[in-house]
């Protein structure tokens, strides 16, 4: 996606793109009348454009509770949304302009809170304006944090996905109960608990991230 709003990446060049690669990426030896895709959080300032290049398609936007979203990703090694203050995107440039606030005149956690914030209002913008069978947002901490009937309802009524059986059911309280990714994969899971919120990340999260949530479903 054109994140940086480059002059000669027109949207329809973008949407012919993506259509392009996802066609490529779901290939198989055979015929799949189903894919699906978990595309890095970076994109939601695009979602626009997987949006228009599959209008059909179903859209899960998964957010975090604002304070320990903004924490875990302002943790060192963790904290990549600082870099958003030299090279922001064109929705978080949009952001901050409506907002009249400078990037340089912000702590590191504030631009990450920021960058956030735009993120989920650019999820919140297109989730609105999108058909309720097509798109919806859903809150990882109250509605599926290892809440495997909530996640069985989401897979049959709104994906259309067959979750009657023993075996997938089994295979999806399996997941619910380990971590997903980075280097403790496949660990048991007990959720965020340990997840240190400093006051800067309250202030930060109260002036854009806690605030964007609000207003949003």
């Amino acid at each position: 996606a054109n994140l940086y709003d480059e002059n000669d990446c027109q949207l329809d060049k973008q949407v012919k793109a993506m259509q392009d690669i996802v066609g490529l990426i779901s290939r198989t030896k055979g015929y799949e009348t189903k894919v699906y895709f978990k595309l890095h959080p970076s994109t939601t300032g695009n979602i626009d454009v997987a949006a228009t290049a599959f209008p059909e398609c179903k859209r899960i936007f998964i957010y975090r509770e604002a304070n320990t979203l903004l924490a875990k990703n302002t943790q060192r090694k963790k904290n990549s949304c600082v870099k958003m203050r030299n090279h922001p995107t064109q929705a978080l440039k949009e952001y901050i302009t409506e907002r009249k606030v400078n990037l340089e005149e912000m702590t590191d956690e504030m631009v990450c809170s920021a960058y956030l914030a735009s993120l989920l209002r650019a999820a919140t913008i297109q989730n609105n304006n999108s058909p309720p069978d097509t798109s919806i947002m859903i809150s990882y901490d109250d509605d599926i944090n290892m809440n495997s009937e909530m996640v069985m309802n989401i897979l049959s009524t709104f994906l259309n996905i067959n979750v009657e059986s023993p075996q997938i059911r089994k295979k999806i309280d399996d997941e619910l109960k380990i971590k997903a990714n980075g280097r403790q994969r496949g660990e048991p899971w007990s959720g965020d608990n340990d997840i240190y919120i400093s006051e800067q990340v309250l202030e930060a999260s109260l002036l854009f991230l806690k605030k964007e949530a609000t207003s949003s479903p």
